[in-house]
């Protein structure tokens, strides 16, 4: 599950495979049968779409009621989901989220403006002078949706970046600091 999957509180699309028997088997035809090639067995595709909760956490356990296999009285079991989360640009932890935000060495020492892309849109940020890597700015309100209509925050972890192509006007200014 994304950030933006969470974000967007829509359902999510799950896809799995259930083994049943066979149900020309099970009617008493015999011998082999085509549709589970003499097995017993059956393997069905599913779809479902799964609504998840606000505050949803890893490793949080979603039961889909009568999702399940067929027990030996006909009677359907449930499916249990395990929550994982997976996403490129955020770090997720319960409703506050936590992104990288690369600035130069330059921006660092002098501070600046700063746009960056959140799951509420582009938003500027001011970045202090003197700021450090790996500090963080808490921008509140920017987070996850919570269960009191409210969002969680957003974390902006700064990264310094060392550009990889200098100019040698550039190197000198770097020499006279050092």
């Amino acid at each position: 599950v994304s950030a933006k999957d969470l974000f967007e509180k829509k359902p999510i699309p799950v896809r799995f495979k259930i083994m049943e028997k066979c149900p020309s088997c099970a009617s008493g035809h015999g011998g082999f049968c085509s549709n589970c090639g003499g097995t017993g067995i059956i393997s069905e595709n599913k779809a479902v779409n799964v609504r998840l909760p606000l505050e949803v956490k890893e490793g949080q356990k979603i039961r889909l009621k009568g999702e399940g296999k067929k027990d030996s009285y006909g009677q359907k079991g449930d499916l249990y989901l395990v929550i994982k989360f997976k996403d490129a640009e955020y770090e997720i932890d319960g409703v506050n989220l936590t992104k990288d935000v690369e600035i130069t060495p330059a921006q660092a020492v002098l501070g600046c403006k700063k746009d960056i892309q959140t799951l509420h849109g582009n938003i500027g940020i001011k970045i202090p002078a003197g700021t450090s890597s790996g500090q963080f700015l808490r921008l509140k309100g920017l987070g996850l949706p919570t269960k009191n209509n409210d969002f969680g925050a957003l974390n902006a972890k700064i990264k310094i970046v060392i550009p990889k192509k200098l100019s040698t006007a550039q190197v000198d200014l770097y020499k006279k600091l050092a």
